[in-house]
């Protein structure tokens, strides 16, 4: 090569646009070159002796066609790159798992309404209320007991509870047999 063949710092200086000619630039330096040629008149006229300069370069190559395997290949890296990543589901972008869900917890909350509704309709059989009557001395002389489940009262004579040993006793309607309800408990 001789001299004048030679780039320095002259007139066709900057190489930034040589290398947009060439097509050598990344796409952010691609941007700015193509900014500077349509705000830039100076830059403008650099691209433009290039292109002039390098174009022979190309009229001076005879086109080659590639092998079919060669083309082959692109494409398939090309159609495998643009083909759509099959997404991982996961649990919680499962439809399947939030509608048997739904209907679970559904479920659950009838259920649980259904519980509430039949306690609240059944009566309470707590423990019988007990009352006891006292002579003026202080000793008992009756005791009475109220059983909730049956709406009922039933006093029974405190000496037929002393032989019994501290168990409640409950007398029948009829007054002749006695029931046991449970323990006494002492206060």
């Amino acid at each position: 090569m001789s001299d004048e063949d030679t780039i320095g710092a002259g007139e066709h200086g900057d190489l930034s646009a040589a290398e947009y000619v060439l097509g050598v630039l990344g796409a952010e330096e691609r941007r700015q070159a193509e900014f500077r040629i349509a705000s830039e008149p100076r830059f403008a006229t650099e691209v433009a002796f290039w292109e002039t300069r390098l174009g022979g370069l190309a009229g001076g190559v005879r086109p080659v066609v590639p092998p079919t395997t060669v083309w082959n290949g692109i494409e398939s890296r090309l159609s495998a790159a643009l083909a759509p990543v099959p997404k991982r589901e996961g649990l919680w972008q499962n439809l399947a798992f939030w509608r048997t869900f739904a209907i679970a917890s559904t479920a659950l909350a009838a259920a649980s309404m259904a519980g509430l509704i039949y306690l609240a309709q059944v009566p309470s059989f707590g423990p019988p209320l007990l009352a006891q009557l006292n002579t003026q001395s202080g000793q008992a002389s009756f005791v009475a007991a109220v059983n909730q489940g049956e709406d009922s009262v039933t006093i029974v004579p405190a000496a037929v509870l002393s032989a019994a040993k501290g168990l409640r006793a409950v007398a029948d309607p009829a007054g002749t047999q006695f029931m046991q309800v449970g323990f006494a408990t002492a206060r």
